[in-house]
């Protein structure tokens, strides 16, 4: 008995010690790669987002006509006008199959609207509308006066929960600086509608940074709050990091995918199926064992 003790004690030791490093070093590597696969479903949004900076630059640098011919006189207006229904039909024939591009405005030096374009409800074609477009955000107007941007630039997220057009609900702007030799200067900028990534997937949970659940006005309306949902994911959002939330049995994984207007990041979150580890953690107990 004495002999057997013996020889048990230092492989239960080296069992005890180890087993659990173990287990703990395969539970996050688990975690690491479900977050990778989580970050990978989004690739396709920077693919996405490359093909519409190409389409800026093409518009940055053929612009409207009126930011090339000029129209102080009436000559000039009257030509600028003929001008703009040719180059609205040439929008209409580049853009068409683009239809998360909701608005294209073209600026002066100044920051301010010479020419812009929206798509029309129902048919979906690009039209100058007569009513003027919603003040330029501040960053972009300032950016477009003092020239200090040289390349394509995004701004933050806008999130208009009171907007009756699901294309405006969540959307983002794109700004390319006008590069034609002749221009008087200016910029493009393209309203673009990213509503599509929520409607794509239900398991994935979207929620502002005061927990309330982002809605879309073509989607079920979920209720309540994710901080009721999910006790202690206030103080989790507090440190504006990627955060492993855990209850029980269930696990979901929140990362501040995209900064908001306000400056607050909009929470993408996906529950991790612990089934598979959970299988794998008693086996390997077993066979270890």
């Amino acid at each position: 008995l004495f002999l057997f003790i013996f020889a048990l004690l230092p492989l239960l030791m080296a069992v005890v010690i180890n087993l659990p490093l173990v287990l703990d070093r395969v539970d996050a590597f688990y975690r690491q790669a479900f977050l990778q696969n989580l970050r990978a479903d989004f690739s396709d949004l920077d693919q996405h987002l490359a093909s519409r900076r190409a389409s800026a630059r093409l518009l940055a640098r053929l612009p409207e006509p009126s930011l090339l011919f000029g129209d102080s006189t009436e000559e000039q207006q009257a030509l600028v006008e003929s001008e703009r229904k040719r180059y609205t039909e040439w929008i209409n024939r580049i853009l068409q199959d683009a239809k998360d591009i909701t608005q294209i405005r073209f600026l002066d030096g100044e920051g301010d609207d010479r020419f812009w374009l929206s798509r029309e409800v129902g048919t979906d074609s690009w039209i100058a509308t007569p009513d003027t477009p919603e003040p330029l955000r501040q960053e972009l107007r300032q950016a477009v006066q003092k020239g200090v941007f040289k390349d394509v630039t995004f701004s933050a997220i806008r999130v208009d929960l009171q907007a009756t057009d699901p294309r405006r609900t969540l959307t983002l702007q794109m700004m390319a600086p006008v590069e034609a030799k002749e221009a008087l200067g200016g910029a493009v900028v393209m309203t673009i509608d990213i509503g599509g990534l929520v409607r794509r997937d239900s398991n994935t949970l979207w929620v502002l940074d005061d927990g309330s659940y982002l809605q879309l006005p073509d989607m079920p309306q979920r209720a309540g709050l994710a901080f009721e949902d999910f006790p202690g994911l206030e103080q989790n959002f507090a440190n504006r990091q990627i955060v492993l939330w855990e209850q029980h049995d269930r696990r979901v994984i929140w990362v501040p995918m995209f900064l908001t207007e306000p400056g607050a990041p909009l929470w993408v979150g996906r529950e991790v199926n612990t089934a598979p580890l959970r299988y794998f953690r008693s086996e390997m107990v077993e066979r270890v064992l």
